[in-house]
């Protein structure tokens, strides 16, 4: 089994292994070269044992009979564990980020030892709603094709400014969108895709999103599911409504901006 593997099952499912296989996999990975170790997967099973050896001395406590030598053996060694992965995140060599905040749904967003992963199956993508064609950018794409466009309302101010490029062939409509905010230096990059032919090939699929993000939340609104992901200064908005694919990547906003923005889809 993949660390990858291993680190969403000890997180979703820690009961399929057995403490021994959880010390084993530990140790495995503490004998290998420092430049090697996987940290978050080391992280995992520390704290997993931390958890087992608390109610293993409540219980112990509450039938008398500790064995204080055999808990302060395996203290020693998860501690010894968390001092090396404190050591390598400290030290000179680049080590893997660890997410800060998620709150998505674990059968949709993925965390591995380095990123976020997505697959939109299983999504709600069906919205009923749709934006008012009197706004400039919003007519622009429907006379382009794109019959209905769901967009976040905060981003098309009045003192917006925008560029569309937009490209088809026998399978997708695409546009790519650039939104300037006027007295403003952030950067809004909108790509929207249609499938023609149904989005089953989307949804077939695994994305990988960029390692560089720490947070990821997923929210409803009127019929589709909405997931952001971001850190302290950028962020990406994705979702599907209907056939039609939109990412949002959201340059100088942060990820609790970035969930304002979604939150305004209606």
């Amino acid at each position: 089994m993949k660390n990858e593997d291993k680190i969403q099952l000890l997180k979703s499912e820690p009961m399929k292994f057995t403490y021994a296989e959880i010390e084993q996999i530990m140790d495995n990975e503490i004998d290998k070269d420092p430049s090697e170790m996987d940290t978050e997967l080391i992280d995992f099973c520390a704290k997993v044992l931390c958890q087992a050896i608390e109610a293993q001395k409540e219980n112990e406590v509450n039938t008398k009979s500790v064995n204080k030598k055999h808990i302060k053996l395996k203290l020693t060694k998860i501690f010894a564990a968390a001092l090396i992965t404190i050591l390598i995140l400290g030290g000179a060599m680049t080590v893997s980020a660890k997410y800060i905040y998620n709150d998505t749904s674990d059968k949709i967003v993925k965390f591995y030892a380095d990123h976020f992963s997505i697959n939109l199956r299983g999504t709600n993508s069906n919205n009923d709603t749709q934006l008012d064609d009197s706004a400039d950018l919003i007519a622009k794409l429907k006379d382009s094709g794109f019959d209905k466009v769901i967009l976040p309302n905060d981003l098309l101010t009045e003192d917006y400014k925008y560029d569309v490029d937009i490209t088809e062939d026998d399978k997708f409509l695409t546009t790519s969108i650039t939104i300037k905010q006027q007295n403003d230096n952030n950067n809004i990059n909108i790509d929207i895709t249609k499938y023609k032919n149904g989005i089953d090939n989307l949804f077939n699929s695994e994305t990988q999103i960029t390692n560089e993000y720490d947070s990821a939340k997923q929210l409803s609104k009127n019929g589709i599911d909405i997931f952001v992901f971001g850190n302290k200064e950028y962020s990406s908005i994705i979702y599907v409504d209907n056939n039609t694919y939109y990412d949002i990547y959201l340059t100088n906003f942060d990820f609790n901006s970035a969930i304002k923005i979604a939150e305004s889809i209606k």
